[in-house]
């Protein structure tokens, strides 16, 4: 049974009511409690540069993390691949740079 909210003598020690974790906010290998007490395993899977194919000039880089940039060369350039946003911060997006 999940336990969402602990409360004693009138004094909420843990509420996890308004929590919004899911799975696919999350990498892999992490845990976490949702808003309902249940353990939610991340989905988010590692990627790098292995992850990334190359079709002519099309580079595909799929959706998931990338702890560092991730670099694959073209015929006419070269694409890196970052989830670190260039100029500062970091907000989960993907940077593409081509070079």
């Amino acid at each position: 049974m999940a336990v969402n909210k602990v409360v004693y003598a009138a004094t909420v020690l843990l509420d996890l009511t308004e929590d919004t974790v899911t799975s696919a906010a999350m990498r892999q290998g992490f845990t976490a409690h949702n808003k309902a007490g249940e353990i939610v395993t991340g989905s988010i899977e590692d990627k790098n540069s292995a992850s990334l194919t190359v079709s002519g000039s099309t580079v595909t880089a799929p959706a998931g993390y990338y702890a560092a940039a991730a670099t694959k060369a073209i015929a006419f350039s070269t694409i890196t691949v970052s989830s670190s946003n260039p100029s500062g911060g970091n907000n989960g997006d993907v940077w593409i740079k081509t070079s």
